[in-house]
């Protein structure tokens, strides 16, 4: 009789998206080399606490001297019991490997058509209480994943691989895992993307300002756990090509203050002389061993006992067992690379801390006061004031050019740049004057705004009655038919500025030049010059030759019937 084969496991690298060092391994069990979803969902503590050791054995030989993480999945549908005792076993398994308990993130899942939410977040408590991190795959947990937001956030969440499959051709997915991803980081939680399986979804995954990443686009999975890199360079050099200005960390560095840090097992004797060598300062942020913040000490929460006769001594007992977990308060924790527009989001949602924890690769790097927070509301406010035309509130010429800068850099999927201009525009502005000629420019503003920005378009405003828009993936029938849809959305717009005389018989009468005669001038419409950027169109230095032909591409437009032309490159 044949023998079973032992079950065995693939490690698939998480990466960190800011620095390309791997930040985790995720642990999936497989039959004969094929990996096994229901298998890795189902761990009951009994019969799979050995495999858990074999992975734990796995990650301390992979990690020795670093803090590289394991992702292990916990079944919430299983008996409470059962996974308590799991996780006391996994805390042995990790003492006697000398790893951290952080170093072990569960991954909560369920499989129970109907889940005890009462017994789950005790049980979600307990591997707080005992140091573990944990995520969630999206909305696995159903009504649950909603209270876990609000009262105990994960650590990170996995963005369901439905999103990132066929994340280039798909816009709308594009702005659901947008709008997902900023959620969950404005409440300090890091983003995972799974299963990207080319650059263009990678791309896409670090403009969104996805934390993590994982699949076959950066690193294939290995059965060996020591054929994984500890870094990733392509991941970082990627992400440097394609910087944006809002997530420069320049600005958020320079308001950095390095405060004094205690370490969670620090004696209460040390907080004491901590606060006395530093009288100006009333906190100071908490580290785990690792160097992961937790939070911070506030001067406010031991004052009792430091004006106390002899609170000091009690604290110092250690037979009260009072150590700064007792202390510790919540504070805000963002990645030194999240825009500032984010830091404040994250700020602005929390109980009035004092300020913000600043992390780097996920270890403490500094710490951002309310003075220092003001200082960037108020750079931010005047970095958007001047790069934006003041009639739309759109980005202006500098922004325009970096997009077409960097949309030449890429090769791997369709792109499209979009001049737009009114015909008979002057007319208009004479007959009526600028005040109305204003609202006739922020009305195609805004209905530019409302119909391309759904479609993850880039839209300007180049100045005047000029405008512009740039696609990254477009496929090139849906492009003509968004672009034909606002050309006539606007012309039927633009119609409610003109009198109902002028209206009515469809153009206005204006002098002609150098006559006493009258003449008829059409009503105003707009043209567009629409460039066509193919895969395989690679010239990154051609920006002064493109900005070249969309200009006489437009004069094909105006003497167009419909108002719009096209050139593929």
């Amino acid at each position: 009789m044949a023998m079973m084969p032992m079950p065995a496991f693939t490690f698939i690298p998480v990466i960190s998206s800011h620095s390309g060092s791997l930040f985790a391994i995720e642990a999936q069990r497989t039959s004969q080399g094929i990996p096994d979803p229901t298998a890795a969902l189902q761990l009951r503590p009994v019969p799979l606490i050995s495999p858990l050791g074999d992975v734990i054995d796995a990650l301390n030989a992979l990690a020795a001297g670093s803090q590289t993480r394991l992702i292990w999945r916990l079944n919430l549908a299983d008996s409470s019991s059962d996974n308590a005792r799991l996780l006391e076993q996994a805390q042995d398994l990790l003492a006697q490997a000398s790893l951290e308990p952080e170093q072990l993130i569960l991954c909560l899942t369920n499989t129970a058509p109907a889940l005890a939410e009462e017994p789950a977040l005790a049980l979600i408590a307990k591997l707080r209480e005992l140091g573990y991190l944990f995520a969630t795959q999206d909305q696995t947990l159903g009504s649950l994943w909603l209270r876990l937001l609000h009262e105990q956030a994960p650590d990170l969440i996995g963005i369901d691989p439905f999103l990132t499959r066929g994340l280039d051709q798909d816009p709308r997915k594009r702005l659901l895992l947008t709008h997902r991803a900023r959620l969950a980081q404005s409440l300090g939680i890091k983003v995972w993307a799974r299963e990207i399986a080319n650059e263009a979804i990678l791309r896409i995954c670090q403009d969104i300002g996805c934390d993590l990443l994982s699949g076959e686009a950066l690193a294939a999975a290995e059965t060996d756990a020591s054929r994984l890199a500890s870094s990733y360079p392509q991941v970082i050099d990627q992400r440097k090509m394609r910087r944006r200005d809002d997530t420069d960390p320049a600005p958020v560095r320079a308001q950095l203050e390095q405060l004094p840090t205690l370490s969670i097992d620090a004696p209460m004797q040390q907080v004491f002389d901590l606060f006395r060598q530093h009288v100006e300062q009333s906190y100071f942020p908490i580290l785990a061993n690792s160097g992961r913040p937790l939070g911070l000490l506030q001067e406010r929460d031991i004052k009792r006992f430091i004006y106390s006769s002899y609170g000091r001594e009690l604290l110092a007992n250690r037979a009260l067992k009072k150590t700064l977990t007792d202390f510790l308060r919540p504070c805000p924790i963002v990645d030194i690379n999240a825009p500032a527009e984010l830091i404040l989001e994250v700020y602005a949602a929390s109980d009035h801390p004092p300020g913000v924890i600043v992390t780097e690769d996920s270890k403490y790097h500094g710490f951002l006061s309310q003075g220092a927070l003001l200082r960037l509301i108020e750079q931010q406010n005047l970095a958007s004031a001047r790069e934006q035309n003041p009639l739309t509130g759109l980005p202006g010429n500098r922004q325009i050019l970096e997009f077409i800068t960097k949309i030449l850099q890429l090769t791997d999927c369709n792109r499209a740049l979009v001049y737009f201009d009114f015909d008979h525009f002057k007319p208009f502005n004479d007959r009526y004057g600028f005040r109305h000629g204003d609202r006739m420019i922020q009305l195609f503003g805004d209905l530019l705004r409302k119909s391309l920005l759904t479609e993850n378009a880039f839209v300007g405003h180049i100045g005047g009655d000029d405008f512009f828009s740039g696609f990254e993936q477009i496929d090139e029938a849906k492009l003509l038919q968004i672009i034909n849809k606002l050309l006539g959305d606007f012309t039927h717009s633009a119609e409610s500025l003109y009198d109902a005389v002028d209206r009515e018989r469809g153009y206005i009468e204006a002098p002609s030049r150098g006559s006493l005669e009258r003449q008829q001038l059409p009503l105003i419409r707009c043209s567009a010059a629409a460039l066509l950027l193919p895969a395989d169109y690679q010239h990154p230095d051609e920006i002064e030759s493109i900005t070249r032909r969309m200009a006489a591409l437009k004069k094909e437009a105006k003497a167009s019937a419909t108002g719009l032309a096209t050139l593929r490159l």
